[in-house]
């Protein structure tokens, strides 16, 4: 059996869809015959933490034919979820395919037969195997998804029913579902299957589902928990005695909302009307804008702006959403015609620029079908002018309609707009899929939300802030910190236009774990990868992020457009990787157990960046290697992997501190001795926390003239000896360089002459 041939994964992680579920598929043959393998099993382990469901899936097919064909696997995977693993048995043992970089080709959605396409929906796993032998084929796919949250329910889909064209029956399926949620559990249910049931306790449980057959349907369970006296709560992890940071995430829910506490909001519904929306598609979107005008609140304020090439507004500004209003808008929306080309940056400006009261919440719903055409059609100039023109705070919302829709443009406006997006590639669905999607964000409760974590410094945040809170709905926050503790959470934001706080906790930003919320990590790199995706659709590629991308997919088991899986990995072989260093190189030695005629090739990367360079021009016989182009005072990480040979092991990597000592340089001190002040002078190798302390000669503490972090480079302060008397003083100065783990302490003696 060879390695994969051809990896495709289509991806729109950034937006909500309509759910298109089956079971996998593998077909013998060309992607446009029929000759699919008998599934002969599926076994599923779902687990459950709060909001995150981690899925593992085992698929077994019968393979007859003797000549060792292609074969072609196809999964639908849930919109929004994201691939994290991909493992073939071979001889009854797991082997695991490697993510390598690379961006891949091959197999798009557009090359199926419509019908694969129709079945496997907007976000297919297709993967290629060549040359299999007959028998039982073991697949394994392995995903991690965010369940959808509406007014105290999760919901989860797995994908079992089958399409008309694949006739197998799947002799048995059994799925093992095991969840656990810091709320009490007050109900699941699970449909339309029977299940095996159990309340491990008030916020725990399990349940399998077990059949035979063609799967008649696809399982929905549906879970329930308390809503009383939500708020926020965290989850966090930091592996132990790493140097590594650590991962929090931060879920904000209001709870049970009284009617009191929803914001009163001001409602445009931007809709494209251009040619490409003529017939069923402009007829579900005007069905979708009636159905939100006539299920505002009471006291809300509303307008309706269409566009083509040119831009149609109902009303000047938002006006209350009065029966007669209503009525009157129903009319206009009635009278929409498509037509024409698409100017959609001057109707989202025109719609910024309506009057905005700040004790309303101001919400803009943007339905488009396709790219600008007319007026501004640069995406990175029309998302400037959203940014320059948004001066009243709106959430904008963002609605894909169709596959010539602009989606990761739409999903990035409503990332940095305090927003929702959605995907909807079935446009006989569109007025159904606006309907939910509207509910989700029809009664704000807070706006203008940002996070102060006290004594916790977050960096890396996604989605970025500032965020709105609806009723019924979550926000979930991810980011990295790097000193661990206790600390209160601040939340500030706007209500009403009143300016607001809460503070929620005391919460633990725990200092090591190897077990509690291990996924967090690999969430937070999901939210990265999705924005800079987001954004590089529109603003173009960057090598640089490119590069981010690919370390985070390999470092998390991520897959995305850069990555591809490769050849399993062998887990009987294993490579040890050791490293020294001196002022003029470092020292590499690594071996390979059990041994086997391979080569090799060596990486390098500054410790905190991003990609790796590799050092050598031919492969490296043997097990050594001298770097001879490192620099002493900077700390990296190497790589040493398989070259050539038959043998598929995972890379060994070794961590390198920069040359010790180096950290501080230059510590001098002028004039010296002194009667007034003396400026003390030094240079830094690195970024480092630095603490700069002043001594007596009975050791004790008489200043601190500096604590903090400070970047490369020279630096002074000034020591007065204004209120001390004359005598010795001693300097002591300690740097730490937290990504190299490396820590650097002088003293120097002063001596101050009255």
């Amino acid at each position: 059996m060879r390695s994969i041939l051809l990896p495709v994964l289509i991806l729109s992680i950034m937006s909500c869809s309509t759910m298109c579920f089956a079971d996998a598929l593998m077909l013998e043959g060309p992607i446009q015959g029929d000759e699919y393998l008998p599934l002969l099993e599926t076994n599923v382990e779902i687990e459950i933490t709060d909001q995150v469901a981690i899925t593992i899936i085992d698929h077994t097919f019968l393979l007859e034919s003797e000549d060792s064909p292609d074969l072609t696997y196809f999964y639908p995977v849930p919109e929004g979820a994201s691939i994290t693993g991909l493992g073939i048995w071979i001889d009854d043992e797991l082997n695991y395919f490697e993510l390598e970089p690379g961006q891949q080709s091959g197999i798009g959605g557009d090359d199926l037969p419509y019908y694969l396409a129709n079945y496997l929906g907007s976000n297919p796993f297709i993967q290629t195997f060549s040359e299999m032998d007959s028998g039982l084929i073991k697949i394994r796919l392995e995903y991690t998804e965010l369940m959808n949250y509406e007014f105290g329910d999760y919901s989860l889909y797995y994908p079992l029913d089958h399409p008309d064209f694949f006739t197998c029956d799947v002799d048995t399926f059994n799925i093992q579902v095991h969840g656990q949620s810091q709320r009490l559990i007050e109900a699941v249910q699970v449909s339309p299957y029977t299940a095996e049931f159990e309340l491990l306790t008030d916020y725990e449980f399990q349940f399998l589902v077990a059949g035979s057959g063609v799967p008649f349907a696809n399982l929905t369970t549906l879970i329930t928990v308390d809503q009383e006296d939500v708020g926020m709560w965290l989850m966090t992890y930091k592996q132990v005695d790493s140097l590594d940071p650590g991962f929090g995430l931060v879920v904000l829910e209001p709870g049970e909302v009284a009617p009191s506490e929803i914001i009163q909001k001001n409602f445009t519904f931007v809709i494209d009307k251009s040619g490409s929306m003529n017939g069923q598609p402009m007829q579900e979107a005007k069905e979708a804008a009636i159905y939100c005008i006539t299920h505002l609140n009471s006291d809300d304020f509303f307008n309706i702006i269409a566009f083509d090439g040119n831009v149609y507004a109902w009303q000047q500004n938002p006006i209350p959403a009065t029966e007669n209003n209503i009525d009157a808008a129903t009319d206009f929306i009635n009278s929409l015609n498509a037509s024409g080309s698409t100017n959609f940056n001057d109707a989202v400006l025109q719609a910024l620029e309506q009057d905005a009261p700040p004790y309303r919440a101001n919400q803009i719903l943007v339905l488009s079908d396709g790219q600008p055409t007319a007026g501004e059609t640069d995406l990175p100039d029309i998302l400037e002018n959203i940014d320059q023109a948004n001066t009243i705070n709106a959430s904008i919302f963002t609605i894909a309609a169709g596959n010539a829709a602009a989606l990761d443009f739409l999903a990035l406006i409503a990332m940095e707009n305090a927003g929702l997006s959605l995907r909807v590639e079935n446009l006989a669905n569109l007025a159904e899929e606006i309907e939910l999607f509207f509910l989700r964000f029809s009664s704000p409760v807070l706006t203008q939300v940002t996070l102060d974590m006290g004594e916790i410094e977050i960096t890396e945040q996604y989605p970025p802030a500032p965020y709105s809170i609806f009723a019924g709905s979550q926000l979930l926050i991810s980011g990295q910190y790097t000193q661990p503790g206790e600390t209160m959470i601040e939340l500030s934001a706007s209500f009403a236009g009143v300016d607001t706080s809460i503070t929620y906790g005391p919460f633990t930003f725990t200092d090591g774990d190897t077990t509690s919320f291990s996924f967090v990590p690999r969430m937070w790199a999901i939210q990265k990868i999705d924005y800079w995706l987001a954004w590089m659709a529109v603003y173009g590629e960057d090598q640089e992020i490119i590069d981010m991308i690919i370390e985070l997919s390999l470092q998390y088991g991520i897959l995305t457009e850069y990555t591809g899986f490769n050849t399993p990995v062998d887990e009987q072989y294993a490579i040890t990787l050791n490293a020294t260093r001196d002022h003029q190189a470092v020292y590499l030695s690594w071996s390979m157990t059990p041994a086997a005629n391979v080569s090799f090739d060596v990486y390098r990367k500054e410790t905190g960046g991003r990609a790796f360079l590799k050092l050598n021009n031919e492969p490296v016989r043997g097990g050594s290697y001298v770097d001879l182009t490192a620099t002493s005072n900077v700390a990296y990480v190497y790589r040493v992997q398989v070259a050539e040979g038959d043998v598929h092991v995972s890379p060994a990597e070794v961590r390198v501190a920069a040359e010790s000592g180096n950290l501080i340089a230059n510590f001098t001190s002028s004039p010296n001795p002194f009667n007034a002040n003396t400026r003390i002078s030094f240079s830094l190798a690195r970024t480092s926390d630095l603490k700069l302390v002043i001594f007596d000669v009975l050791g004790r503490e008489v200043d601190v003239l500096l604590d903090g972090q400070l970047n490369p480079g020279q630096h002074s302060a000034l020591f007065s000896g204004d209120n001390l008397a004359s005598g010795t003083y001693f300097l002591q100065m300690t740097a730490f360089d937290q990504s190299a783990g490396e820590k650097t302490t002088k003293v120097a003696r002063v001596m101050l002459m009255k």
